[in-house]
């Protein structure tokens, strides 16, 4: 005989291991169904939807990461349309400059050749000047020469005069001693006159020797030994004219040299001309 139970007096099953149930199946027909299989069955249910929920979100992470690749491809894209349309920008900006540095270019290559030619035509003008001074130089280096040579006949001069006022200063007849002396000198001499010109002393009284010393700067006008006077260049110039009998009556004088100047009619208002045409200088 059966013994009953309730349910609360049958032992705890805690999976559904060897455990079976009453169904239906397909055909209604009644069959035993065991737990174990549906739970098994509800499992791998579980872990097929877990997988397709797993899929589907890291295909959604997936589409999230490809929607910002495409986001960030296109803010790349706007970037490199921005940089190109700068670039564009910059070119024509370039162009526009290198335009504008031919231009220059051109210019300055125009502004060197005429710097070179007038470098040339400055050479030349130099190398004419570097002749004048040395042919300067050489008159310089004559007049010098010229002055020298003057000095030391004033010297000799001036030796013999000594000699015959210390032969005769005792003798008051003779009259061998300069008591004055006048000059006859042309104070201004225009650059390039070709007139012979000369200082001339006179001494008084006239019964004493023209023995007279010209000693001179050699700046404007040199002055040979018998008061020849010879121009070199526009200045002034001053001349000792020494009487070797009385030296105590010299006389300093001062000689300017000008460069020509046309001269003018009385009007100042045209130039002066010859019977043939040519021009007056003063």
């Amino acid at each position: 005989m059966a013994t009953k139970k309730r349910i609360s007096e049958l032992p705890e099953s805690t999976d559904f291991k060897g455990l079976w149930t009453i169904g239906v199946n397909a055909l209604n027909k009644s069959v035993k169904v065991s737990l174990e299989y549906i739970s098994t069955k509800v499992s791998q249910l579980i872990t097929s939807v877990n997988s397709v929920i797993s899929s589907a979100t890291t295909a959604t992470d997936s589409a999230n990461s490809a929607a910002s690749s495409a986001n960030t491809a296109a803010s790349s894209a706007n970037t490199a349309a921005s940089s190109a349309n700068t670039a564009k920008k910059n070119a024509d900006t370039a162009t526009a400059n290198a335009n504008a540095a031919t231009k220059s270019a051109n210019d300055a290559a125009a502004t060197a050749t005429q710097a070179a030619t007038t470098a040339t035509n400055a050479a030349k003008t130099a190398d004419e000047a570097t002749q004048a001074a040395q042919q300067a130089k050489k008159n310089a280096d004559t007049a010098t020469a010229n002055a020298n040579a003057a000095t030391k006949s004033a010297n000799d001069a001036a030796k013999e005069c000594q000699e015959i006022v210390d032969e005769a200063q005792n003798t008051d007849s003779l009259n061998l001693v300069p008591k004055s002396m006048d000059l006859e000198y042309p104070k201004e001499i225009t650059y390039g006159n070709l007139a012979e010109l000369f200082i001339k002393a006179y001494l008084y009284p006239a019964s004493v020797r023209g023995n007279v010393l010209f000693l001179g700067d050699n700046k404007a006008v040199s002055v040979t030994p018998d008061g020849r006077i010879t121009v070199l260049e526009a200045g002034l110039s001053t001349i000792h004219v020494i009487p070797t009998g009385n030296t105590a009556i010299y006389r300093s004088i001062q000689i300017k040299v000008s460069n020509p100047t046309f001269r003018m009619v009385q009007t100042r208002a045209q130039l002066l001309l010859t019977g043939s045409g040519e021009l007056i200088l003063n």
